[in-house]
């Protein structure tokens, strides 16, 4: 078994004094530094423009009150998936949401 005693005296020497900080490096970067790169600025921004839009259109849209899924009011992903995926059954998930929501049912955020 191998026992290695540092003592301060010794760590100094062991620790490099002049660690260059990269631009690249985020782990060394101040926080307010991050703010200089618009990739994350836009994404930031991005990310919020999609949650904002998301909760108004789930509590503060005049459609809100209409019954629905909640994933079809918020995106047309939805609307996607049985269009495209599921090969042209939005018609009939659309009756399907009727049926269960009744006649005047939220099937989507847009309209």
């Amino acid at each position: 078994m191998l026992i290695i005693v540092v003592f301060p005296h010794d760590l100094e020497r062991l620790v490099p004094q002049n660690i260059p900080q990269t631009r690249h490096d985020l782990t060394m970067a101040p926080l307010w530094t991050l703010l200089y790169r618009p990739t994350l600025v836009v994404a930031a921004f991005f990310s919020l423009y999609v949650f904002a839009l998301a909760v108004y259109r789930l509590y503060f849209s005049p459609i809100a009150k209409f019954p629905g899924r909640r994933l079809a009011a918020v995106t047309l992903w939805y609307e996607f998936y049985y269009q495209v995926i599921k090969g042209g059954r939005y018609v009939w998930e659309v009756e399907k949401m009727h049926q269960e929501y009744g006649k005047s049912a939220s099937l989507s955020g847009w309209y």
